[in-house]
């Protein structure tokens, strides 16, 4: 089992830890900007889950406008290779995020925009 993060290396990535680890078992960087230069000048990753199914670690981007999954190994591991990517309106700024109880679908906060997505 792993514990989540956001915010480790610079505050512009997201790392999943080994339970009883000092160290991270992996992170992920992102790179980018968003169109709200006062807000979106970077990367902002805020809210880091586990999907339903515990296949994915899903990674909200307030400064990329988007949320995007990670394939998620069992030792905790990120393949940061093969990530899927859901764009959000531009200059929403996605804060958290929610799954539906069926595991099918999640639903974000955005936080420049005051919507939902």
């Amino acid at each position: 089992m792993a514990s989540l993060m956001r915010g480790f290396a610079g505050f512009d990535s997201a790392a999943a830890w080994a339970a009883s680890g000092r160290a991270p078992v992996a992170s992920v960087a992102h790179a980018g900007s968003g169109p709200n230069a006062a807000r979106q000048e970077r990367p902002h990753p805020h809210c880091v889950l586990a999907s339903p199914d515990n296949r994915f670690v899903v990674v909200a981007d307030l400064g990329l406008d988007a949320l995007i999954a990670y394939p998620f190994g069992p030792d905790g591991s990120l393949d940061a290779a093969n990530p899927m990517r859901s764009a959000l309106p531009p200059g929403c700024g996605p804060r958290h995020f929610a799954f539906r109880p069926d595991g099918r679908f999640a639903v974000a906060i955005c936080e420049l925009n005051s919507s939902s997505a």
